[in-house]
């Protein structure tokens, strides 16, 4: 794993905060001797979100992409375009080292 700082807004934090918290109080108890189970943070979810994006091949052109909103747009009009060919409900093998987060 490699580190990166990355800046987000506050909705954007509490909105991460929330979901760890909500995934953390319904998954059970981390077990030790359990070599799979491992602690899911907010980097997780980051991580998830950006495998996902990898696996459907996100692309996206800049020619009239001139902030982030625009680039906001193009994301979500390409998934409507991609996601429709993805109907299974099988996760892809993940070419990412597994590493402790």
């Amino acid at each position: 794993m490699r580190r990166l700082d990355i800046r987000i807004t506050g909705e954007q934090k509490r909105y991460l905060d929330d979901l760890e918290e909500d995934l953390r109080q319904s998954m059970p108890e981390m077990e030790r001797d359990n070599p799979e189970h491992q602690r899911i943070t907010k980097n997780s979810f980051i991580r998830v979100l950006l495998e996902v994006a990898r696996q459907l091949d996100l692309r996206v052109t800049g020619e009239h992409i001139h902030n982030e909103a625009d680039l906001l747009q193009a994301v979500f009009e390409t998934l409507q375009t991609k996601l429709p060919d993805f109907r299974s409900s099988e996760v892809p093998e993940s070419e990412s080292p597994e590493a402790p987060k």
